[in-house]
């Protein structure tokens, strides 16, 4: 997110951007922009699009149902929340596809990107949104805060096991990395690995993003993500952007245990979990 206005690309825009340049305004009404949005004073700009997404997200979890008909539904677990466009959409499908029981729990510094992330090429403070007025976009989305929980502040202090503890968090099946840096998006696969229990969707918004100036990014974090764990394999969805990617991941040692169980119980026979 720059700092400058942006005006959509139209002629008379592009005149008036050039006009705005040249007088040495554009920069300075950009960031007037930047905070009357960043209060809920000026029309937010969702950063993901919602119907498009929505549809993403409906048909992973098609995918899922289909892939493991007996799969119980964890939490949904979302790295870099900004305004709440996608953890509104998230609660809609949720409910729309009888997973209602499923917590939403969102890790957002809500101060915008951290200063580190100059050096990755992205803006410190970008996508800043009050924690307050991301509640109020999700309320007015019609989403039921007593299903959400936001975890605020640096990924560097939430994702650690207080947090861990504290949430009680078990399973997830669902989760979203939207962090957009290297270091970040690090920081959230490594949180989110013991929560992949047997299947889980995971959604990359921002995927390669840096790797035409040469830098890493949630593409980089994410092949280093399965090389630490062997036991997890990925398998490429439908997306619902071309930066943005969508997996189904596999802990496959977890799959086979549970394969085992129900083939056991079918047959009654006895199935030993050490077996595997």
């Amino acid at each position: 997110m720059s700092g400058a206005v942006c005006l959509p690309d139209h002629p008379a825009k592009r005149w008036a951007n050039r006009v705005l340049e040249r007088v040495h305004l554009r920069k300075p009404l950009g960031r007037v922009h930047v905070t009357l949005r960043h209060w809920g004073l000026a029309p937010w700009q969702p950063l993901v699009p919602a119907q498009r997404f929505s549809a993403c997200v409906d048909n992973a979890l098609a995918e899922l149902r289909r892939t493991d008909p007996s799969h119980q539904f964890g939490d949904y677990l979302e790295f870099g929340v900004s305004r709440g466009t996608s953890m509104a959409a998230v609660y809609h499908v949720l409910q729309k596809n009888d997973f209602a029981s499923a917590r939403l729990i969102g890790f957002d510094s809500f101060a915008g990107m951290p200063p580190e992330s100059a050096s990755e090429g992205w803006e410190p403070g970008a996508y800043a949104s009050p924690i307050g007025l991301t509640r109020r976009h999700l309320r007015s989305k019609g989403v039921d805060l007593g299903k959400v929980t936001l975890v605020k502040g640096w990924f560097s202090d939430t994702l650690n096991e207080t947090t861990r503890s504290g949430l009680q968090l078990g399973k997830a099946s669902l989760i979203m990395v939207d962090c957009d840096i290297y270091t970040a998006s690090k920081e959230a696969l490594a949180f989110s690995a013991q929560h992949i229990h047997d299947r889980a969707i995971m959604i990359f918004d921002d995927w390669g993003w840096r790797e035409q100036d040469g830098q890493p990014g949630q593409k980089e974090a994410f092949a280093e993500f399965l090389t630490e764990h062997p036991d997890i394999k990925a398998d490429p969805l439908p997306s619902y952007l071309e930066q943005a990617r969508v997996f189904m991941i596999t802990r496959w040692a977890n799959a086979l245990k549970l394969i085992g169980v129900v083939v056991a119980s079918t047959f009654g026979l006895e199935f030993s979990l050490e077996a595997v």
